[in-house]
């Protein structure tokens, strides 16, 4: 009866089964010499990429074998082929299982060792990127992860810890810089930074609950100086443009602060805002703060050498929906409407009836205090409630 083995698989996988047998057949015997470190990178790509990971090696002194398993996500990266950059010989790369390379090589016996410099390339591995992370993990069950001298003998490879060192493929990171204003605390060219001043802004973020939902992080040791209040930004990807950029569409979010001179800050007020992407192209920025309008960007952002900026504040035309969506807080300056106090995208009778009303003459940080002073009184509702009545997001 036919090798089940030899039945299934192809010639490639008989000879590292070959290999791997070779190994498993082998006395223990544990010399002085310890097998090569080998380790893969922490990589980025985005969807649709072609990635070339390499797998490097430190020690690699008198080797005559190798076997090597290698696990990733399949739903992240495809195998597509691989370079022997060492020019070891009858080095063998194939996928055994959806998620598993297996790798072998095996010197002629009677042969010198190879021998490669530290941090050579002993081959690279070639995938098509899907989308997403994974973990890049060497798979040790004895004889999947094992090396061998000029003379066959295997190598000490314990703790295999410190002998194969994983890697990693991540999202393309982002970092993004952007300008916006809120018309409630604008004045002058710039925002008020007065409830930070009274530490009335809280250090845990007020958009956990609805109808934000966003879970991390939780909070801050303390408020950045010049911050003006919490913010939300959002990055939807959308192919067919803004007007398709619809709630589905997020692929990644962040929190941080906006500032007195409306830049948006990490919770550290130094730095820009940080995402993670499955691609830089096609993607729509989203603003949220809990009391003004949320605005989206009108163009999709530019990312160059993992750098976005964009400016919400020059016109009306840099978000969706233009000045139907944006208010003019003096010659040269946009923000976004101050008056939405349940956060729902709309001004309406709803947040003078169901939040104004029930908070008139109390002070502190408050969904209703629209020009940031700490306390809610009639300015709040006249001066942005009023004037921006039925003013609503187009968000889509």
């Amino acid at each position: 009866m036919p090798d089940p083995i030899e039945t299934i698989n192809t010639m490639m996988n008989k000879i590292n089964h070959l290999t791997i047998l070779f190994f498993s057949l082998l006395v223990q015997v544990t010399l002085g010499q310890n097998a090569p470190v080998t380790m893969v990178p922490e990589v980025t790509c985005g969807i649709g990429e072609q990635i070339n990971i390499p797998v490097t090696v430190i020690d690699f002194i008198n080797i005559g074998a190798l076997s090597l398993t290698l696990n990733f996500d399949e739903a992240v990266l495809d195998y597509q082929s691989f370079s022997n950059n060492s020019n070891f010989p009858g080095l063998l790369i194939f996928e055994q299982l959806p998620g598993k390379i297996v790798v072998s090589g095996l010197n002629p016996y009677g042969n010198p060792g190879i021998t490669l410099d530290d941090n050579a390339v002993l081959f690279t591995l070639n995938f098509y990127c899907l989308g997403g992370a994974t973990s890049l993990w060497w798979n040790d069950l004895g004889g999947t992860c094992e090396y061998a001298d000029d003379q066959y003998n295997p190598l000490n490879d314990s703790p295999t810890c410190s002998f194969y060192k994983n890697g990693s493929v991540n999202y393309i990171t982002i970092n993004l810089a952007v300008k916006a204003y809120l018309e409630g605390p604008f004045t002058g060219g710039q925002m008020s930074s007065q409830l930070n001043d009274l530490n009335i802004i809280p250090t845990s973020q007020p958009y956990a609950s609805a109808p934000w939902y966003f879970g991390c992080p939780s909070g801050v040791a303390g408020i950045p100086a010049s911050a003006v209040d919490w913010i939300l930004v959002e990055l939807r990807c959308s192919p067919e443009g803004p007007a398709f950029a619809t709630s589905d569409k997020k692929v990644a979010e962040n929190l941080g602060f906006i500032m007195t001179d409306g830049t948006i800050r990490q919770t550290d007020g130094l730095h820009n805002l940080q995402f993670s992407v499955p691609t830089i192209d096609d993607l729509y920025i989203v603003i949220y703060h809990r009391n003004h309008v949320s605005v989206m960007a009108s163009v999709s952002l530019s990312v160059i050498s993992g750098v976005g900026a964009y400016d919400f504040s020059n016109d009306e035309f840099s978000v969706w929906g233009g000045n139907s969506a944006h208010v003019q807080l003096s010659p040269g300056f946009w923000g976004m409407a101050a008056g939405d106090s349940n956060g729902d995208g709309y001004i309406n009778s709803s947040d003078k009836n169901d939040m104004i009303d029930l908070t008139i003459g109390l002070k502190g940080y408050l969904q209703t205090d629209f020009n940031f002073d700490s306390q809610v009184n009639n300015m709040d509702k006249n001066d942005f409630w009023a004037k921006n009545l039925g003013f609503y997001s187009k968000v889509p």
